[in-house]
């Protein structure tokens, strides 16, 4: 009798099993290729929300307004300087929004400069402390641009400026975990529950969506780069149970220089 593969039949089954191998084959490919898309879709939608959220129009017009308060008072020098300042930080931030990848210490300036303004609007109601640990380099470690901004406006609008029996506190820190880069915004505000009393009582549509927005961009990113996800929202109590503020942490895809060369 004639070996198996001498019968008449096992070249076409052989031909249909590599026609079934190529169709699997190219339909897993195209699966791929359309997640791929689809999530390059979704990046650069965000993208755009984030360049719409880049600099809120409340901030901006109310520091108009303490500019123009400075002109009324004839405090030439103060008008100037805030003018200057202001110019500083959306030239910065139009520069770090047209890049993907930015240097940690471009972020950190920005950070600085946005806060600075924010000192000026609400003066001695609060103070703030960027740390970045030995472990990472900020001048060789690149993260995506306009991330950490919105967690910082937030903690400002929702929680220091409403408070009342203490001077409010924002620290920032940089941390490296293994191979995991994590940010943590840390403020000794009035804590959430607090704070939605008084959105409640905002006009509907009000309250910003920056960070929300901000979230989906780190998942997204995340994604991207198939790094682990993470984002945590601790409300700070003391013994009493009273709120002591709020703790946001969350990872950061990062690339270092060398990798990008």
């Amino acid at each position: 009798n004639p070996a198996v593969w001498q019968q008449w039949w096992f070249p076409l089954l052989a031909l249909m099993v590599l026609c079934l191998f190529l169709f699997a084959l190219f339909h897993i490919r195209l699966r791929a290729i359309k997640k791929k898309n689809t999530l390059l879709l979704e990046l650069a939608e965000n993208r755009q929300k984030v360049l719409v959220q880049l600099i809120h129009p409340h901030f901006v017009f109310n520091l108009m307004n303490t500019i123009q308060g400075a002109v009324l008072k004839e405090e030439k020098m103060v008008a100037a300087s805030l003018v200057a300042r202001l110019a500083k930080l959306m030239r910065l931030s139009m520069e770090l929004s047209m890049e993907k990848w930015v240097s940690l210490e471009k972020e950190t300036d920005l950070l600085n400069k946005y806060f600075e303004l924010e000192e000026v609007r609400s003066p001695g109601k609060f103070q703030y402390r960027i740390e970045v640990a030995p472990s990472v380099h900020p001048s060789k470690t690149l993260i995506p641009s306009m991330l950490i901004q919105p967690f910082v406006e937030n903690a400002i609008k929702h929680g220091i400026l409403h408070c009342l029996n203490r001077k409010g506190l924002i620290h920032i820190s940089f941390e490296q975990n293994k191979e995991d880069l994590f940010c943590i915004v840390d403020d000794n505000g009035i804590g959430r529950k607090a704070s939605e009393k008084f959105n409640k009582a905002k006009p509907a549509g009000h309250q910003s969506s920056g960070i929300e927005i901000t979230i989906n961009r780190l998942r997204l990113l995340h994604q991207e780069q198939k790094t682990g996800f993470y984002y945590e929202v601790i409300d700070k109590v003391n013994a009493q149970d009273e709120a002591q503020g709020t703790t946001v942490r969350f990872t950061i895809p990062y690339k270092l220089v060398y990798e990008t060369n």
